[in-house]
């Protein structure tokens, strides 16, 4: 192979490189970062079944992550924290506790104990600040607590998160929405309800939903009536995540590391580590589509990250080659000037 021959392969590789990674990065350009959240999800979404949602503190899967770090004492022994109560007292208590400060919406992004005292004095957050702020802090009470969401744009950034805490003196799990400052009453009853109680009314019975308010100004609708349709919007996308392991997370030595860089470092960190839970997809007929879409968005990934390693080990390999023959080609002309220079003159043999 000539040295121009190797130069154009070079430049063909270069490009195909720039090529995929221009098509894989125009995906996340979105500035409200929601596709970039698609993309993590994709690795992250699992099929659930019955057994995935309806398990208990007494028999959590093998496989959840489980939050089991020790508590900072900027937690435990945080002034908002309800020593007194049942299950359901103390919940919306710790709701209240952070539904003090108006919501300003900004993202956090930072540690659970930094976000807690970001809640505290600035009321910033968007709800997964909430959700595991919340979690951490009944970890630290001893309840049970778990977290859900649901996507209005086919798994993708834009949804909502919120709690689900075990009651252990009734034995059932009770759905509180700390974000958007309320948890759902069964209008006939009075009790409150689970999470999956709640996707079910929203699709067959909304009118016997109750919206009970953590504090009078921090429900995060003007009426009923808008929490119900933003809420019936994302019924049909719902999943659980796979752990609760807010404080774990923070915890991971690679992880906090990572997190000094930025978000993205943090979240692919995690990932690497297996801290990161995955998600159990509630999945039906109105989803799977959806669902389908973004297994097939990992499998795409995949082969474009395969593809662009390749790419990679051929360019290094050409690039070696190159090296080496310019290498040669300088060798042969130190030679052949060595030889001219030995080489008598004509008026020397005269």
């Amino acid at each position: 192979m000539t040295r121009r021959q190797r130069l154009s392969r070079i430049a063909v590789i270069l490009f195909a490189m720039a090529a995929l990674a221009a098509v894989v990065l125009n995906g996340v350009s979105d500035p409200r970062g929601t596709e970039i959240t698609r993309y993590r999800n994709a690795f992250l979404a699992e099929a659930g079944g019955d057994a995935d949602f309806n398990w208990t503190p007494a028999s959590i899967p093998a496989d959840y992550l489980q939050e089991h770090a020790p508590v900072p004492e900027e937690l435990s022994h945080w002034h908002g924290l309800p020593r007194t109560g049942g299950t359901l007292s103390r919940a919306v208590a710790l709701g209240r506790a952070l539904s003090l400060k108006a919501r300003v919406g900004n993202p956090i992004q930072d540690s659970t104990v930094r976000a807690l005292a970001t809640i505290e004095t600035a009321g910033s957050g968007y709800c997964v600040d909430y959700t595991k702020v919340f979690s951490a802090l009944a970890y630290t009470l001893g309840i049970p607590v778990r977290e859900w969401a649901f996507s209005f744009d086919g798994f993708g950034g834009y949804g909502h998160t919120f709690n689900e805490v075990w009651d252990s003196e009734n034995r059932r799990w009770l759905m509180i929405d700390v974000f958007n400052g309320f948890y759902p009453l069964d209008t006939k009853s009075g009790t409150v309800m689970s999470a999956l109680e709640f996707r079910e009314r929203l699709l067959s019975a909304p009118e016997t939903i109750g919206w009970e308010r953590l504090t009078p100004v921090a429900f995060g609708f003007k009426t009923d009536t808008d929490a119900l349709d933003y809420y019936q919007g994302g019924a049909r996308e719902w999943y659980l995540w796979w752990g609760n392991n807010s404080l774990g997370h923070d915890q991971q030595p690679v992880v906090a590391w990572a997190s000094q860089f930025g978000h993205l470092p943090e979240q692919l960190a995690a990932m690497l580590t297996g801290t990161l839970p995955k998600f159990k997809v509630l999945l039906t007929e109105q989803n799977r589509a959806a669902f389908n879409r973004l297994i097939w968005l990992k499998h795409w990934l995949l082969t474009a990250a395969a593809l662009e390693i390749s790419l990679a080990f051929a360019l290094m390999w050409h690039l070696l080659r190159l090296r080496g023959e310019s290498a040669g080609y300088r060798k042969i002309g130190v030679n052949v000037s060595a030889e001219v220079k030995d080489s008598p003159s004509p008026l020397e043999k005269v």
